[in-house]
């Protein structure tokens, strides 16, 4: 383990120092370092957040702490050795030995920055081969087939995925020395009426720091954000409504599913209900601001934390539809889709002492967070919870989404004869559905024109107002290579008044069937909460033919598309879209009167 290595020679190397130095010299350099380490901690925070305000924020908290840290040192040793200029004269032996002595507490204090500094920067779990929590890497794993292996076997590798569902005390690791709770501990000490005495102790927002830093490494790809900033003078990125704290008197165990595809885990994600225990509820909204460049916030259960009397509480999943509990392995990646419009997460957490956290009772109608309790998500977004509202019963909200896999939810149910009381339809296997109104690879128009009535291409015809396609006709002549090249390349479809474009995205069935079923397009229904129905207006596949990829599409945006005729090619991957009024809670969609996908949950915004 590389940082366990670093950490060794640190300590050995700097007690060895001040070994040759001698006692007195040793003392007031190990007395420098504890100072310097004791303010680096209790203060770096408090820098990041006044006076960075949110810049660099990922690698914010290392810098600022070790910047601290050496910046204090290197000035209490200037004043030190200008007010005492000489050294003390010692017998040889006690002045060898007490300086290497006050070298290993120099060298415990400042690798303890150290190993803290680098468990903030955004590494994955294991940062230098140290882990807080042991972790495995599983290979060859059997995963059903999803749209894009059109039903072929599928098998994945799992890197660095914890051997536990949850952080548990009695398996954790440390560092050899554990410099950073060494460090810590001392911090506490002084925090807890002691000479760095507060409104706030380190334990109260920070009762057990690695566990933290540790958290919210993980489930974050390479390249992700691992901070959301709330800052003063700034929007927040990330928020909880008013009314948005919840208690759940239900059994949310009964119901309960894995939210991650079978095999990934080694055993199913389970909860038992503990009666005495409180299920809490917290809505976490994320903005524009808090995604990746994708339009996707990316984080785990182990980014977001609920801090109350002076302890941690992870969450143990998320709730859907105010009613059916996802669960996750703290570990596991979690993605909000935030591109056009604020989403979010209903975060359960099982709390094992009520009094912590609420005053109250179950049976009130409403009840209140105490004093001092916050909620953070991915480090820089601390929210207070003090003194809100806990309405009990978990009421719906159209701004919580988070992306499900779609081999996981809640089985159909099933008639007397054993068989689904939906018919499943076999000739599209459904991948996603999302508001976007962009083709998958854009079309050279040939014009500089914004508005176009029936231009002929080469591969068929097009129609455009204000830049954007608003009719299409396109056969698979040329390929998507040809098909893109030029100036005036368009990939923005139109939708007329306050209608959105909703895109259905999948996949032919596999070898074997039939890959232009689909194309029936007067077959295809998408149903919203209400029982109202919406007929496609257009649809278009990338399609693979004499060994390159082309288009074929359908789409208008005023009147009703026909089917698409068969041609030469399989179609690879397909997107049926509909035009859909603003504000509609979408249900399910259909073809040919058997079910595609339901619980879509989507309202288009």
């Amino acid at each position: 383990m590389i940082l366990i290595v670093v950490t060794i020679l640190l300590v050995a190397g700097i007690a060895y120092f001040h070994y040759a130095q001698g006692l007195f010299s040793a003392t007031m350099s190990a007395v420098c370092a504890v100072v310097a380490a004791v303010l680096a901690v209790s203060y770096h925070e408090v820098v990041v957040r006044s006076l960075l305000k949110g810049a660099i924020a990922d690698y914010a908290d290392a810098l600022v702490l070790g910047a601290i840290f050496a910046l204090v040192y290197i000035v209490l040793r200037l004043i030190v050795d200008k007010a005492i200029p000489g050294n003390l004269r010692l017998p040889n032996l006690f002045d060898r030995i007490g300086g290497a002595v006050m070298g290993l507490v120099a060298g415990v204090f400042t690798a303890g920055i150290v190993a803290l500094a680098a468990q903030m920067l955004p590494f994955g779990p294991a940062v230098g081969g140290y882990a807080r929590y042991a972790l495995e890497t599983r290979t060859e794993l059997d995963l059903p087939p999803d749209a894009q292996s059109r039903g072929s076997h599928r098998t994945a590798d799992i890197n660095d995925q914890m051997v536990d569902d949850r952080f548990s005390p009695d398996k954790r690791a440390h560092l050899y020395p554990a410099v950073d709770d060494i460090l810590l501990s001392v911090v506490q000490s002084l925090s807890n009426g002691g000479s760095l005495a507060a409104d706030q102790t380190l334990e109260s927002v920070h009762p057990n720091y690695p566990d933290e830093l540790f958290g919210q490494r993980l489930g974050i790809q390479m390249g992700g954000k691992h901070t959301a900033v709330n800052l003063a003078g700034k929007a927040p990125q990330v928020t909880v409504p008013d009314k948005g704290v919840f208690r759940d008197e239900t059994d949310l165990s009964k119901g309960a599913i894995d939210n991650e595809l079978a095999g990934m885990h080694q055993r199913p994600v389970t909860y038992g209900r503990n009666p005495n225990h409180l299920q809490l509820v917290v809505r976490v909204i994320f903005n524009k601001d808090a995604a990746d460049s994708d339009g996707l916030v990316r984080l785990s259960l182990g980014s977001v934390r609920l801090v109350a009397g002076s302890t941690d509480y992870w969450p143990i999943g998320t709730l859907e539809n105010a009613k059916t509990l996802y669960l996750n392995k703290i570990d596991d990646y979690l993605f909000i889709d935030v591109k056009s419009a604020d989403h979010g997460a209903d975060f359960v957490f099982d709390i094992d002492d009520p009094s912590k956290v609420v005053t109250g009772g179950p049976k009130d109608t409403v009840s209140k967070i105490k004093d001092g309790v916050f909620i953070e998500v991915k480090r820089l977004a601390r929210i207070d919870l003090s003194g809100r509202d806990v309405i009990t019963g978990v009421t719906p909200g159209k701004e919580v989404k988070v992306e499900r896999k779609t081999d996981v939810g809640p089985k159909k149910k099933e008639g007397a004869a054993g068989q689904a009381a939906v018919p499943t339809a076999t000739e599209f296997t459904f991948s996603q559905i999302n508001v976007s109104n962009k083709l998958f690879s854009p079309i050279n128009t040939g014009t500089p024109d914004k508005d176009v009535r029936n231009a002929q291409t080469q591969s068929g015809t097009l129609s455009m107002v204000n830049h954007q396609l608003s009719q299409l006709n396109i056969n698979p002549t040329q390929s998507l290579t040809i098909l893109k090249q030029g100036g005036y390349t368009v990939d923005d479809l139109y939708a007329p008044g306050n209608q959105k474009l909703v895109q259905i995205m999948g996949a032919p069935p596999a070898e074997g069937g039939d890959p232009w079923g689909w194309a029936a397009l007067s077959k295809w229904q998408l149903v919203d909460v209400n029982g109202k129905t919406f007929k496609p207006a257009g649809a278009w596949a990338r399609v693979s033919k004499e060994n390159a990829e082309r288009m074929v599409a359908v789409y208008n945006a005023t009147e009703p598309v026909g089917d698409i005729a068969n041609t030469d090619g399989r179609p690879i991957d397909v997107w049926v879209a509909f035009l859909v009024p603003t504000g509609t809670q979408l249900k399910e969609v259909k073809f040919n009167d058997k079910l595609v996908k339901d619980d879509l949950g989507l309202n288009v915004q």
